[in-house]
């Protein structure tokens, strides 16, 4: 992942994240960027996604698949447009 000299991503690189690993792979990015769970948002549509969901303050259900997923997440949004949870992402409609 790249960042810009204020620490924001930028968009770029690579992340590589195994299935099963979504909540380890977040916590190693929060502990080398200083990012705490505070503020981090993690949006996700299934049952993988909830391990990276419990690192996050918000959590996003975007068109869940499962039951499973709704029930872990703090937000459930249904809509054909990802940009529907970036009020929730910047705390606008949490």
């Amino acid at each position: 992942m790249e960042v810009d000299s204020n620490g924001n991503l930028t968009g770029g690189g690579i992340v590589h994240v195994p299935l099963r690993e979504k909540g380890q792979v977040v916590k190693s990015i929060q502990e080398e960027t200083g990012i705490d769970i505070e503020r981090t948002s993690a949006v996700g549509d299934t049952a993988v996604d909830v391990t990276m969901f419990r690192r996050a303050r918000v959590s996003i259900a975007f068109n869940p698949r499962d039951t499973a997923t709704e029930r872990a997440a703090t937000h459930v949004v249904r809509s054909r447009d990802l940009r529907s949870v970036l009020p929730l992402m910047l705390g606008d409609g949490v």
